[in-house]
């Protein structure tokens, strides 16, 4: 994977599981009845190293704050958090998070344990025309 093309869409095609799709983005809501306590090790992730990582997330950011960024109108929440995962199921997969607040999409600190404890998947699908 190099660069994100700049023309990309978040598609929220019919899709069952995110599983074994390369790259995907799920679009998390807060839930205020939610509060699971996950145990488990902590795995610190180096894709901040990737070359990659800097460019695609500022075109990430910038696609996404545009209106047609998503194959249908969502609805998004204040505190919305939508996290892309490129390079699924590889040695080196890369992930990006992004929160929504007043209005704008904003990079933002990914906890994969987090969002499991207090957020529900509210939509998710593939990245189409990702690569350039």
């Amino acid at each position: 994977m190099c660069l994100a093309s700049k023309d990309f869409k978040f598609c929220t095609c019919e899709e069952e599981y995110t599983d074994e799709l390369p790259h995907y983005w799920e679009l998390h809501r807060f839930n205020k009845d939610k509060n699971l306590h996950i145990v488990g090790s902590i795995r610190l992730i180096d894709h901040y190293l990737n070359p990659y990582y800097e460019p695609n997330e500022k075109t990430f950011l910038k696609r996404l704050n545009k209106n047609d960024a998503f194959d249908k109108d969502i609805l998004f929440k204040e505190e919305d958090k939508l996290l892309i995962v490129l390079n699924n199921n590889s040695e080196n997969p890369m992930y990006f998070c992004f929160k929504y607040t007043k209005g704008k999409w904003k990079k933002t600190f990914f906890s994969s344990m987090g969002l499991r404890s207090y957020f529900d998947i509210h939509e998710f699908g593939i990245i189409q025309n990702l690569v350039k």
